[in-house]
């Protein structure tokens, strides 16, 4: 547990200048060390709400570090940010019109 423990934490302190490739890497590793830890069957109920609290750390890290890999990779690839944002509020403001 103290693994997947140092491990959450690495991530949220060096996540926010992950690329794609490394969110993969990180991705594999964290599963690799959940697929450790199940496999011990006499987890104890807290060792099991510890375990739950750090894959939502994980997950919340993940989800707010990885959208800037994300936009990165789209600009690589020439996706027009502009438009892309301009279609984004066009169908914010469409649905609401719609509600």
């Amino acid at each position: 547990m103290d693994d997947l423990k140092d491990f959450v934490e690495e991530i949220q302190e060096e996540g926010k200048d992950y690329t794609l490739d490394q969110w993969k890497e990180a991705n594999e590793r964290f599963q690799k060390l959940l697929d450790k830890i199940n496999s011990y069957e006499d987890l104890t109920k807290e060792e099991l709400e510890e375990m739950a609290k750090l894959q939502g750390q994980y997950a919340a890290t993940v989800f707010k570090n990885s959208g800037k890999s994300i936009m990165e990779q789209m600009q690589k690839a020439g996706v027009a940010l502009d438009s892309l944002e301009e279609g984004f509020e066009k169908g914010m403001i469409e649905s609401q019109e719609l509600e």
